[in-house]
């Protein structure tokens, strides 16, 4: 897929608004693994809505992805509306951080264009650098 063509359409805050009230089961998850230490690691920002709201919510986000046109988009969300989120270019199977890095480690929409073996394989990796994983996968 096309992932700079798939965000292509501005971020308006109607469609800022409405992201992240649909994944209003999924934030609290994450909020709630760390309450205190709230530095947290996003794999594949996509708009970067997500992380950008909880960056706004007091939350040190890094959010990466192997994509630049994608983080290029993410980078102008991120402006427009007052993120305060590290959106760094990097591969997710070769996480350029120490161990222990983060307390948690969180994906949206990420897991479900793997096949399993690569799910297990990217797992490992961002347990290498969390101790928590949260992710969310879409379904129907």
């Amino acid at each position: 897929m096309n992932w700079q063509e798939f965000y292509k359409e501005p971020t308006s805050m109607e469609k800022y608004i409405r992201d992240v009230s649909h994944h209003s089961m999924f934030l609290p998850e994450i909020m709630r693994s760390q309450p205190k230490d709230r530095r947290l690691l996003e794999v594949g920002c996509g708009s970067g809505v997500l992380n950008i709201h909880l960056s706004r919510l007091g939350y040190e986000v890094v959010s990466i992805d192997n994509n630049d046109g994608v983080l290029a988009i993410a980078r102008d969300n991120n402006a427009a509306f007052n993120g305060r989120v590290t959106l760094l270019e990097a591969d997710a199977y070769s996480l350029p951080f120490s161990d222990n890095s983060f307390p948690a480690c969180f994906s949206q929409g990420f897991f479900e264009h793997l096949d399993d073996a690569n799910v297990c394989k990217l797992l490992r990796k961002q347990l290498r650098v969390a101790r928590t994983v949260i992710f969310s996968v879409p379904t129907l």
